[in-house]
Formats: structure tokens, C-alpha cells, sequence
């Protein structure tokens, strides 16, 4: 079953797109770079006009993929009287890549096509509609599966084309992807929603959390963002929570407008979430400590005082260790904890480990503590 956090992120992640604004911004910003002549294609649509369209309308089927949506656009200087793009949105959530997502996509595709038909008298001057999918993938894993349905034919099986390949077509055959994780220590478009969804998703530390803020109100601040503001703010805090920070100087608008007015966000934000995890600390390594020498008490009674002191040492150890490692987590993330952990597991001396304890609370990121521990090898 998903955690609550997870769930709440997953509504908002896909709240944020239902604005128009991240729409255009994804496009424009983002796949243009994917598709060769993308620029001056989406120079035509009309982004003024374009409107969200209720997938349980178009096609039940659709509307069963929660996390699917789809944007009919119209194209400027259109040759033949209205003409549009239906932009499909899929947004993927899971940990590990879907390699089937190119079936999935001409599926969604066809099921589309089908609808748009139904009803409507069919002549010779008929086309079907420019169809773009888009994956938005926020996991772990960097995304190998294959964009291309051909692709996930066996090669060997299928005709050799060496080196020709058919350009996107646009009906669903292929999609584009844009992969969160691959953008990390990338520079990204400037004044572009979605390059603040992506340095949220990619942020580490909490000087960092800071600055994404203070920029995220800055870029904000115009008045027809409001409902887009409110709404980040929400999922930025829900971004904290999944790391186990609940920070109640997010619960309103105007309280984190004040604190971006005044360039407190990041100094308030550090000391309070310095001071939580020191307390966190101290309370970890104190029951640590106790429950290790209870059981090693109890242990020496039963197997000799020596053996068992031994043995209470080292499970306090490794309490001391899985403390260290959810701290890592909720600071910096599954992977730099990953690789603590591998530092963690050569250390016997308590005094080792409350050294890494405050260097977890003192680092900004996560490759910084990585640096000092390295170099404390």
C-alpha cells in the first residue's frame, strides 16, 4: 500500500500539471530539445486557447490510468479551417522503469483515435490528429526502457535499417521522455515551471530547499500565478514531509511570502530543522546506548559478563548505525544513505559515529558529507 506522503505527492505532482502554464513550459522548455524542429512546431500552438480535456469523455479506459491526461491544442495558421495537437501527459511514479511504456503509449494512442472518430462521417480529405505523448519519470533509476514500439521487437526478427530512422510521427508509434533524475547538476531554463518542479524533486540539503524557495516566490510573485503559487507551496511541503521534515512555516501563503520579503526562508529553515534533527540524534544515541547495555547485562548473566558486554556493544553499534542511516535518508536521500552505509559498517568506535551524526546535521548535501568521509578514511 503507498504511504500517505506518497500519495499526496503523487495528487499534487499531477495537480501541477492541470495548469496550463507547466504545460507549455514542459514543452517549450524541455521536449522541444527531443524533437528536431520542435521550436518552430510549437511556435504554432496556441497555447491561449488550449484546453484540458476530461479522459472519461474521450475514453473510460482512459480515464482508469489516474495519473494520465490529455490537452487538446490548436495550431496557429491552420491550413485547413481548426486543426489541433492532442498532448498526452503520463506521469510515472513508479520506482522501476515500465519497459513496456512504448505499448502502453500506443495503446492510450489508438484508444484516442477511436474516440475522436466515433460518430463522425468519414471522407477522403480525413487525417487523424498529431497525437504527442510525454512520460514525465521522477524515479530512482535512470529510464532505459524504449521509446519506439519497434525497438521493443527482438532484434533479429525484424528487417535491418542500419542506420535510417523514421522521424517522430506523432501518432502514438513513440514518445518522449523526461527523465527527472537525468537533469541533476544540469542548468535549467530560467523563468520555467517546470524547471521548479525538477529542483524540487533534485534537491538536497536544506540550504539548498532554501534557495529553491526564495527563487520558487520570486519567480511567483506575478499575480496570475497566485493559484499556481499556492498549489507549489502545498507540494513543496509535501516534497519535506516525504523526507520526514514537517515544516509548519509552510501551512500558509502569506507566511512564506513574509519570510521570502524579509530573506529569512533559508535561516529559519536550517535552524529549525538543525535543531529537530540534533534532538532526533541525541534521543537515537542515548536508547542506544541504554538498550546496549541492558542487553548486554542481561546476555553477560546468561553466557558470561565479558561475552555478553561484547555482544551489547555491538548491537548498540548497529542501532547507533541504523540511526545515522534514516538520518542520512531524511536528509539527503535513499542513495547518499546507500553509501554511508558501506562507511558505517567498518566503524566500531562510538565516538566514529557521533562524529558522522553531526556531520550529517552540519553538510548541506549529500556529496559533501560524502567528501568529508572519504577523506576521514
Amino acid at each position: 500500500m503507498q504511504d500517505k506522503p506518497r500519495a499526496r505527492h503523487d495528487q499534487a505532482y499531477k495537480a501541477f500539471f492541470a495548469f496550463l502554464r507547466a504545460l507549455s513550459d514542459l514543452l517549450l522548455g524541455f521536449v522541444s530539445e527531443f524533437i528536431e524542429g520542435g521550436e518552430e512546431w510549437f511556435a504554432r500552438f496556441d497555447f491561449e486557447r488550449a484546453e484540458r480535456m476530461q479522459t472519461e469523455e474521450i475514453e473510460p479506459s482512459l480515464a482508469s490510468r489516474h495519473n494520465d491526461m490529455v490537452w487538446r491544442v490548436p495550431l496557429r495558421e491552420a491550413a485547413e479551417g481548426e486543426e489541433y495537437v492532442y498532448v498526452v501527459v503520463l506521469l510515472e511514479f513508479q520506482s522501476r522503469v515500465d519497459r513496456f511504456m512504448a505499448l502502453r503509449v500506443q495503446s492510450a494512442a489508438l484508444r484516442l483515435y477511436e474516440s475522436l472518430r466515433k460518430d463522425r462521417p468519414t471522407t477522403r480529405a480525413d487525417w487523424v490528429v498529431p497525437i504527442l505523448p510525454v512520460v514525465v519519470y521522477n524515479g530512482e533509476q535512470p529510464w532505459t526502457a524504449p521509446t519506439r514500439m519497434g525497438d521493443l521487437v527482438r532484434p533479429g526478427t525484424r528487417p535491418d535499417v542500419g542506420k535510417r530512422r523514421c522521424p517522430p510521427t506523432f501518432t502514438g508509434d513513440s514518445y518522449t521522455v523526461i527523465d527527472i533524475g537525468a537533469y541533476r547538476g544540469r542548468a535549467l531554463p530560467l523563468d520555467n515551471l517546470m524547471s521548479l518542479l525538477i529542483r524540487t524533486e533534485l534537491m538536497e540539503g536544506l540550504q539548498e530547499a532554501g534557495r529553491v524557495l526564495e527563487e520558487a516566490w520570486r519567480q511567483l510573485a506575478k499575480p496570475e500565478l497566485r493559484a499556481f503559487r499556492e498549489h507549489f507551496r502545498g507540494w513543496f511541503r509535501l516534497t519535506l514531509l516525504r523526507q520526514g521534515i514537517d515544516w509548519r512555516a509552510l501551512e500558509s501563503d502569506m507566511a512564506v511570502t513574509k519570510l521570502a520579503e524579509t530573506g529569512e526562508i533559508r535561516s529559519v529553515l536550517d535552524a529549525q530543522i538543525q535543531a529537530r534533527d540534533a534532538v532526533l540524534k541525541e534521543e537515537g544515541r542515548e536508547e542506544g546506548r541504554e538498550q546496549g547495555r541492558e542487553e548486554g547485562r542481561e546476555q553477560g548473566r546468561e553466557q558470561g559478563l565479558e561475552q555478553g558486554l561484547e555482544q551489547g556493544l555491538e548491537q548498540g553499534l548497529e542501532r547507533e548505525r541504523g540511526l545515522l542511516r534514516r538520518l542520512a535518508t531524511r536528509r539527503f536521500g535513499a542513495a547518499t544513505a546507500a553509501r554511508l552505509e558501506r562507511y558505517l559498517a567498518a566503524i566500531r568506535e562510538p565516538d566514529r559515529l557521533e562524529a558522522i551524526g553531526d556531520w550529517i546535521v552540519d553538510c548541506a548535501s549529500g556529496p559533501e558529507l560524502l567528501e568529508r568521509l572519504e577523506a576521514a578514511r
